[in-house]
């Protein structure tokens, strides 16, 4: 399982180990928290070894689904026609979902615990984000405080005060996983063997505030952040990129909500490639991608308070002045 907060680089890294030769055969599942997916179009390979579970977090509100695609997965590889052929199961939760109940899910399902072990979690962390989202987001202590190996990603973006923060809280959270930055994250980490009973008495995780703070119960319950909502906007003619552009700042900076994150694939006017849009709080990215441009543009907005009218409406507007509308 390949976890971490929104915008920590899950899906590069991802994309990192599959394309490692030495990861072999793998399919791939994608969890995404809006409506519409935007990672499971960013990650490499065939349609046919690749799930995607979405509107919610597996460890709650889709976990049904989640079971479900798995069995998808081992249906296609049994297949007398068309058979997927793959040894390896990666799975990158949302953002949002807490690695506990995933994990419990594989225990709890009879085929699941048959046909299939738990080799860990890896945990990518985001030094270049503020030590305080632990404060406000629950769920990145327990990703952290369950992880089997933490990946320090965006190190080069980060401070180097951010960077020690990161550290001493990751060693306060989690004695025991190793760490390694994402430029040096290859497949072999994935031959952790991790489906030890450490993970489930949670020894991992230190005592005292910090395990008080993560309000592990023996059943797992995640804990959301409150108030998240997403949002996601399409667009089945050309986007002009710079109409776009000021929508995402808008996006990112309007008063009545808080982005914490906005990802999309758009068609753009005059582009022969997709534009991969990115963005994190106070951080908008927009460049090309693989392969020929999509029929239909997606842009998914993660936030509080973002199903708000006048995102919808900004949208719209956006959309009134594209060629073809």
């Amino acid at each position: 399982m390949l976890t971490g907060f929104l915008g920590a680089g899950k899906t590069t890294l991802l994309n990192r180990l599959i394309a490692d030769p030495s990861c072999g055969p793998v399919a791939v599942v994608v969890n995404e928290f809006g409506e519409l997916g935007v990672d499971g179009r960013l990650v490499m390979g065939t349609r046919e070894d690749l799930v995607e579970v979405r509107d919610g977090c597996v460890c709650c509100t889709v976990r049904g689904d989640l079971v479900r695609g798995l069995h998808e997965l081992l249906d296609r590889r049994e297949a007398w026609w068309r058979r997927v052929k793959f040894s390896r199961i990666l799975l990158e939760t949302s953002g949002l979902a807490s690695p506990g109940p995933v994990l419990q899910s594989f225990r709890a399902d009879p085929r699941l615990r048959a046909e299939t072990r738990v080799d860990g979690t890896l945990t990518v962390v985001n030094l270049a984000a503020p030590v305080s989202q632990l404060d406000e987001h629950p769920e990145l202590a327990a990703q952290i405080a369950l992880a089997d190996v933490l990946v320090e990603g965006h190190g080069d973006r980060a401070t180097v005060e951010g960077a020690t923060a990161w550290r001493e809280t990751m060693t306060v959270l989690n004695q025991h996983a190793p760490r390694v930055t994402a430029r040096d994250a290859v497949a072999p980490l994935l031959e952790i063997g991790a489906d030890q009973p450490r993970r489930w008495r949670f020894e991992s995780i230190a005592p005292g505030a910090a395990a008080a703070a993560l309000s592990l119960t023996p059943d797992l319950t995640p804990a959301h952040t409150p108030g998240l909502q997403s949002l996601s906007f399409t667009a089945d003619v050309p986007v002009d990129i710079h109409a776009l552009k000021l929508f995402l700042q808008f996006a990112a900076q309007g008063p009545a909500w808080r982005m914490l994150r906005i990802k999309g694939i758009v068609c753009g006017r005059e582009q022969r490639r997709p534009v991969v849009v990115q963005g994190l709080e106070g951080v908008l990215e927009l460049g090309p991608g693989e392969g020929p441009p999509p029929e239909r543009s997606v842009v998914v907005v993660i936030g509080v308070g973002v199903a708000h009218p006048a995102l919808r409406a900004a949208w719209d507007r956006l959309l009134l002045h594209q060629p073809g509308a």
